[in-house]
């Protein structure tokens, strides 16, 4: 007696492998969803880098010329000016009663004297400043308060460096 060949697949069976190349793809979208989540966390991270790394360098300069009381020309003003190259999505400078800037991108808005990136996702951010979906960093000066007056005082305070920090706390939030 001959066995009977079957001819193509069953329907469960076609059923089955459709399925399984739906759970696949589900899983594939949402893996490139949360690296793309990671990436704009990592771009971010990387524009800050680089500009803490201009500040270093601006602030080891006047050091070793003995020129720290210049550091004050620096204060609130704009950290991508200390850069070589302009970094990706950076929108220029702008004032507080332009258009928002688009999501995913920096400026630097010349009235509060704050670099702000505006966050694609509100949802993956925890900002102190709100339900805002923007992250803000202000150049400051750092020194020595001598006289107690909490202002820099060029000839009676001592200027010790330049920092970026951030305006509101803030903190990446993940999956």
């Amino acid at each position: 007696m001959k066995a009977r060949r079957q001819q193509g697949a069953s329907q469960l069976e076609v059923v089955l492998v459709v399925i399984l190349i739906l759970i696949l793809i589900s899983t594939a979208i949402k893996q490139v969803a949360l690296f793309s989540d990671e990436s704009e966390k990592l771009r971010v991270e990387a524009v800050l880098d680089s500009v803490r790394t201009s500040i270093n360098s601006l602030v080891s300069e006047h050091m070793l010329a003995d020129t720290m009381y210049m550091l004050q020309q620096y204060d609130g003003g704009n950290p991508i000016g200390l850069l070589a190259k302009t970094p990706p999505g950076y929108e220029g400078v702008r004032n507080d009663s332009d258009a928002l800037s688009a999501i995913g991108q920096w400026s630097f808005h010349r009235d509060r004297k704050h670099l702000v990136y505006r966050v694609k996702d509100v949802d993956k951010l925890h900002n102190s400043a709100a339900n805002v979906a923007e992250i803000s960093f202000r150049l400051n000066l750092m020194y020595r308060d001598k006289n107690g007056n909490q202002r820099y005082d060029q000839g009676v305070d001592d200027a010790q460096g330049l920092a970026l920090e951030s305006v509101a706390a803030f903190e990446w939030l993940s999956e």
